[in-house]
């Protein structure tokens, strides 16, 4: 990746950044990928990035549904499930599957967002 490149990615990422609250675990991840954009190994992670707009790298941790943290007392929690049953949003996660979804905590259950 070139230095203007590079550059570019950062002020792109940057406006993204802007776009979430600053308390919000997005600023946060995206914040975190311009750090890291800006490290030693920025260019072998972020090629592909760059170019694709796939990351490389999850930002979330990844469980399978039994071994889930409990849902009560963490509202709006996000992981990556790795074994739902269904993929339907706004629906409780069924492990036992293959399908990979994001869900998050209501304080009762795991949501698929």
């Amino acid at each position: 990746m070139t230095p203007a490149t590079r550059d570019a990615l950062k002020v792109s990422l940057a406006q993204l950044r802007e776009t979430f609250a600053p308390t919000s675990l997005m600023y946060q991840y995206v914040q975190n990928w311009i750090d890291d954009v800006s490290g030693a190994n920025a260019d072998a992670n972020h090629a592909a990035e760059l170019t694709t707009g796939v990351s490389a790298v999850s930002c979330l941790p990844e469980y399978v549904v039994v071994s889930l943290p409990t849902a009560v007392g963490v509202n709006n929690k996000e992981y990556i499930v790795t074994d739902s049953t269904v993929a339907t949003n706004a629906g409780t996660v069924v492990g036992g599957g293959s399908t990979r979804v994001l869900v998050r905590s209501n304080n009762a259950n795991w949501i698929i967002v």
